[in-house]
């Protein structure tokens, strides 16, 4: 399998990764917000310039996306979670999934594989935010995402 092609991407990759481990309240999410939109910015500078192209690259790259705050940023993580699937990588199915769970909240739809929870931080505990129901076992599989009665 391909590794992350440019050490710039590994980086902000793996500072996001790490920065999502130690969140304790509201106010990380809102601190972690600039850090994601500083990172989104040197990753369209890294794509502009064709640095993003192998299929852990783009997984790397919907992840990125995936943690934005749009409709559009959500848009980027499917479209890049497809290339690193088609590309082979096979975390990427699970990403594909959850992006477009991302992309139906911010939507304010029900999610269609039910990838995407709440978690509030008073309790702390986690919520599965409404997903429809609908998608059969088999799609969830091939998604990488538990069956309905796994769920």
């Amino acid at each position: 399998m391909s590794s992350v092609s440019n050490p710039l991407l590994r980086k902000i990759y793996e500072e996001d990764q790490a920065d999502r481990k130690n969140l304790h309240g509201e106010s990380d999410f809102k601190r972690l917000s600039s850090k994601d939109r500083a990172r989104r910015k040197t990753l369209l500078a890294l794509l502009s310039q064709g640095y993003v192209r192998t299929a852990k690259d783009f997984y790397c790259a919907s992840m990125l996306f995936h943690h934005g705050t749009s409709v559009s940023d959500a848009r980027k993580a499917i479209s890049f979670a497809k290339k690193g699937v088609a590309l082979g990588y096979k975390k990427a199915r699970w990403l594909y999934a959850a992006a477009v769970d991302r992309l139906c909240i911010k939507q304010g739809k029900k999610q269609k594989y039910g990838t995407q929870f709440f978690r509030n931080f008073k309790t702390g505990r986690w919520k599965l935010l409404p997903f429809e129901g609908r998608t059969s076992d088999e799609e969830r599989v091939l998604w990488g995402v538990p069956t309905l009665q796994d769920t």
